[in-house]
């Protein structure tokens, strides 16, 4: 009779699935490290254009304001105009080096080269073909076939990274090139998209064009093949809303750029340029995305992407990371996590909702937030944990809530939002110096 009931609960359990007991996942994980998500964010630039922020408010808004975010990176297109070369050169200086489009050989490529040999300093540490033509196909690959050769055989910019051409179409014209021109991948270092999606990056929107992100980074390996990726642009507007490309709320940006950071690279993306750093027009008369005002004032987003390299951060040296067990219980449904480790062995747990924090916006009268409700989960440890920190760098810089007991704690109670939570975990034994 017993049995007879337990196959009575068993069924009607798989026919009603959201009654079924809390989801549950416990494993060993390893870390990643924590230097790899603060270091894999790059913005995009227009210092070439002298009728913009970016050359007439250089020293007052653009220098500072990207020495204070923590960027290291820059994408932008070549100029041979002396005082922004040594702008270029100022910057890698601070350490923010520069990703350079070239669209034309073999000025571009002299350029390059007169960077990194010129100032006694590392400027220029990749470059790439002409951005989104998406139409080229015999003049690509002659300009691909041109750039590889000039980069790879001299000697001052063999060490410069190479990246393939750039599409606005992420859904067919990575494959389309790769079909036209088979042997492209041997003559690139890196794969490139612009996944641009302006909604939530998890969503079946998330790769742009109308298909999942997963979708996306599968046609660019049509091109690329098994080499590795980077988002060379990839944002979000705030005003400028269109049905193909919706606009969201600075409070909205916050939440999905560092959720677009860690996403992408839980997917092996190693670079991510965030487009743009100030709008080019004032008074938004063009696309409207900047992730600071016109003014220099910080957007929510700049706050957001700042104390997320500020969190993350950990340069130095190679290091091998651990592995965590850990454990996961309540409903997982859109719940992401990844595991971060520093050198000193803190871990850093990362869990967010994948959601919609924002309404799809066909129109800027449409353009508003959501605020989906925090789901509540426990997490359970597998190692002696000694304390315990929470953060929410989207909209704050310091520790939110700490956790210590003298004989260690064995779980933590927490309420996950749409934005990233960060589990700060100080085990037992922290070794002094992991460099």
């Amino acid at each position: 009779m017993k049995f007879r009931q337990s196959v009575v609960v068993v069924v009607w359990l798989l026919c009603f699935p959201g009654l079924w007991p809390p989801l549950v996942s416990a494993r060993r994980i390893k870390a990643l490290p924590a230097d790899s998500a603060a270091g894999m964010v790059g913005v995009n630039t227009h210092f070439n254009y002298t009728d913009t922020p970016y050359y007439q408010c250089y020293n007052e808004i653009v220098k500072p304001r990207l020495i204070e975010l923590g960027i290291r990176h820059i994408r932008d297109n070549p100029s041979t105009n002396p005082k922004v070369k040594d702008r270029y050169a100022e910057l890698a200086a601070r350490g923010i080096k520069l990703l350079l489009i070239n669209w034309n050989q073999p000025r571009d490529f002299l350029l390059a080269r007169s960077l990194d040999t010129d100032y006694g300093i590392k400027v220029v540490e990749a470059v790439e073909p002409p951005n989104e033509r998406d139409t080229w196909r015999d003049k690509m690959k002659e300009h691909i076939a041109a750039m590889w050769a000039a980069y790879r055989n001299d000697p001052a910019t063999k060490d410069i990274v190479i990246l393939g051409p750039s599409y606005a179409n992420t859904r067919s014209s990575p494959s389309n090139f790769a079909a036209f021109w088979p042997e492209a991948n041997r003559y690139m270092q890196r794969g490139n998209t612009h996944d641009y999606c302006g909604t939530y990056p998890e969503g079946r929107l998330g790769g742009g064009w109308g298909f999942a992100l997963d979708d996306a980074l599968a046609e660019q390996k049509k091109l690329c093949d098994e080499l590795p990726i980077w988002a060379t642009e990839n944002g979000y507007k705030n005003s400028k809303s269109t049905p193909g490309h919706p606009a969201v709320t600075e409070r909205a940006a916050a939440k999905y750029l560092p959720r677009q950071f860690l996403l992408h690279l839980s997917k092996g993306v190693e670079r991510f340029y965030i487009y743009q750093f100030i709008n080019c027009k004032p008074n938004n008369a063009h696309e409207n995305f900047g992730i600071i005002n016109d003014d220099g004032s910080p957007r929510k987003q700049y706050l957001a992407v700042k104390n997320f390299i500020g969190l993350f951060s950990d340069p130095g040296a190679n290091f091998e990371t651990d592995s965590l067990d850990y454990e996961l219980q309540g409903d997982l449904k859109d719940i992401h996590h990844l595991l971060l480790q520093k050198r000193d062995g803190r871990f850093y747990l990362v869990l967010w909702q994948g959601v919609e924090s924002s309404a799809y916006a066909k129109t800027d009268a449409d353009i508003a937030d959501i605020e989906p409700a925090p789901r509540s989960l426990t997490l359970k440890f597998g190692a002696k944990v000694q304390a315990v920190k929470l953060y929410t760098p989207s909209f704050s810089a310091g520790v939110i809530e700490t956790h210590g007991a003298p004989n260690g704690i064995k779980s933590v109670d927490l309420s996950v939002p749409d934005h990233i939570l960060v589990v700060e975990l100080g085990l037992a034994k922290i070794s002094p110096d992991r460099s």
